[in-house]
């Protein structure tokens, strides 16, 4: 036997003060001062007013200070550091096909063109494989249906992903907010490196697996092929890491226990409107995608071991079952990055207000808030993610102990 072959609500209520803050020790953390004032500024971050006129006022207020052009899509009103941020989310962006409104170095739109190129081939080479597979009287019904299942489901990871992106790069409700959110924000470099470890590493076992079964053009065949399948998902991580960040650098600061209650809660309602709508259309349908995937590369591994009796095939669907299930925990690495910085923000808030006794009463009530990232009412933190390794980890151990005294 062969081897297998081949934001609605969450950006409406931002603050529109980003692209005027400036720091010159770090560029993240929000002025305390621009937190501290009320009046019509916080009315309009945080006021019942239809945010489609709050979008079109700040950007009728960007070009009347300063246009839209400039050196990769930047206006006039932007610092370098933000034109620097803004360049490398269109470059990053433009690896998986997907373009932010308004003006983009020619560069970028060329490699968003070859991306797209490279991404209509992928979807023709899955259609040309599962014709293949059908018409073939060398392989059984059960084989078939395995063969036809997993290209589809690599046809939605690929899929999903992009819609996600193309909807926050271009729906004309959120891309002024997240054009402001990625010129304010500077991702950690594992918040980079993270998500693109799962296509690369698949990338990189398909192209010696394939390259010694097969031939070396074979295996840079396949390596190309689940790079670009997988790269749209860990691009979408990378989106949600800038939500998660800005999340942290939104939440107020430099005030009493009692100032700090409305804003609180008004910081609490507004991200949760965010992380509803990451969850609903990124987080749980990619994850349920890489399980159903995670299953079909285990089915191989099984038949590997006990049926096609090939160590070789078994170790490289083993390293392949093994970055989708990393994927799934990068998936949740956004969601466990802002509990932790929320979670250190209330110890911070406790540790400098304890000495008052008359506090007690806001520390039960700031327990209570639960500021962090739920999914499907659960917090989810690292605690949560050691977890689902740990079990990962222990059902890898069984299964393989299981099949391997077969």
């Amino acid at each position: 036997m062969e081897m297998p072959s081949v934001s609605a609500g969450y950006y409406m209520q931002e603050s529109t003060d980003f692209r005027e803050k400036e720091s010159s020790t770090n560029p993240i953390i929000p002025a305390s001062g621009d937190r501290a004032q009320g009046g019509e500024g916080t009315e309009r971050e945080y006021g019942d007013g239809d945010a489609h006129d709050q979008l079109e006022a700040q950007r009728e207020g960007e070009e009347s200070s300063g246009g839209g052009g400039g050196d990769g899509g930047g206006g006039g009103g932007r610092t370098r550091d933000q034109a620097t941020r803004l360049l490398v989310v269109q470059w990053t962006l433009a690896l998986v096909g997907v373009r932010l409104k308004g003006p983009s170095p020619c560069g970028a739109r060329t490699l968003q063109l070859f991306a797209i190129l490279c991404q209509l081939g992928n979807l023709s080479s899955i259609g040309w494989s599962i014709f293949f597979v059908s018409e073939s009287d060398e392989v059984s019904a059960t084989a078939i249906d395995r063969y036809d299942i997993w290209l589809s489901l690599l046809t939605l990871v690929m899929l999903a992903p992009l819609g996600f992106l193309h909807y926050v790069a271009l729906s004309e409700e959120h891309s002024a907010v997240f054009l402001a959110a990625v010129e304010t924000v500077t991702l950690k470099r594992w918040h980079v490196l993270l998500p693109m470890f799962p296509p690369l590493g698949t990338g990189l076992t398909c192209a010696f697996a394939y390259g010694v079964a097969y031939s070396p053009l074979w295996g840079f065949i396949h390596c190309l092929y689940f790079v670009i399948a997988y790269l749209p998902a860990a691009v979408g991580i990378m989106v949600c890491f800038v939500d998660a960040q800005s999340f942290t650098d939104k939440m107020p600061r430099n005030k009493s226990l009692e100032e700090l209650k409305e804003p609180l809660v008004r910081h609490k309602e507004r991200t949760q409107r965010c992380i509803n709508f990451l969850n609903k259309t990124f987080v749980l349908p990619n994850i349920a995608l890489w399980v159903f995937t995670t299953m079909v590369f285990l089915w191989f591994l099984i038949d590997s071991i006990t049926k096609w009796d090939s160590e070789f095939q078994a170790a490289f669907i083993a390293l392949l079952v093994l970055f989708c299930a990393f994927m799934i925990l990068m998936f949740l690495m956004p969601a466990s990055e802002y509990t932790n910085d929320a979670v250190n923000y209330a110890v911070a808030l406790v540790e400098q207000h304890c000495g008052d006794s008359t506090n007690v009463g806001y520390f039960y009530w700031l327990d209570k808030l639960q500021l962090g990232w739920t999914l499907l009412s659960v917090q989810v933190n690292r605690r949560t993610i050691a977890r689902i390794f740990y079990v990962l980890i222990i059902a890898a151990m069984t299964g393989g102990s299981r099949y391997l005294t077969l």
